[in-house]
């Protein structure tokens, strides 16, 4: 059986289109979880005192625990992910997606035309740079969260501000926000 290429680009785009949309969820079970252990962790800490310090933990655990109940529940109804767009869309990177011309349009957002592309290889070609954005900003993020917590990790080499110039680098050439509208 012979599957031609506008029909492998089709499959690709439904099944990627599909992955994102389980990726989306898959984070907000994972935040929500995270959310409801530190909300366990302050009752521990409000039952059993360890230490003199306990009220900064409680505090910093309730606080953190808002945190990622917000992320999550913004994730599930979409506000947290309009909220990324409207943040990070004044930047000044997708500078592949603006150069190939997928619309007619120059001016059209971004946002609107991904359903006005009609030829499959085409959206096969955005789909493969939200992927490469998806994971510039998941790299991202977690660099940053590595270096924030500094203190708990004695020695950080010098790959990590490798990992933070290549993300910061394939995020000004296919945008930060390039996958975003595929998470909505």
């Amino acid at each position: 059986m012979y599957i031609g290429f506008e029909n492998w680009c089709i499959l690709f785009n439904l099944f990627t289109v599909y992955i994102f949309k389980l990726i989306k969820f898959v984070l907000v079970i994972i935040l929500f979880v995270i959310g409801t252990l530190n909300f366990i962790k302050c009752r521990k800490f409000k039952i059993k005192p360890k230490a003199s310090n306990s009220e900064s933990f409680y505090k910093k655990h309730l606080l953190l625990g808002f945190i990622y109940l917000f992320i999550s529940f913004g994730l599930l109804f979409n506000y947290f992910i309009f909220f990324l767009i409207w943040i990070l869309d004044p930047l000044p990177d997708k500078i592949l997606i603006t150069s190939f011309n997928f619309s007619s349009n120059t001016e059209e957002n971004i946002y609107l035309f991904l359903n006005n592309i009609y030829l499959p290889y085409q959206k096969t070609l955005y789909l493969c740079f939200s992927i490469i954005s998806f994971v510039s900003f998941l790299n991202l993020g977690i660099a940053i969260v590595y270096l924030i917590s500094k203190n708990k990790v004695k020695n950080i080499s010098y790959s990590l501000f490798n990992i933070i110039f290549i993300s910061l680098i394939c995020g000004s050439l296919f945008g930060f926000d390039t996958f975003l509208p595929l998470l909505i």
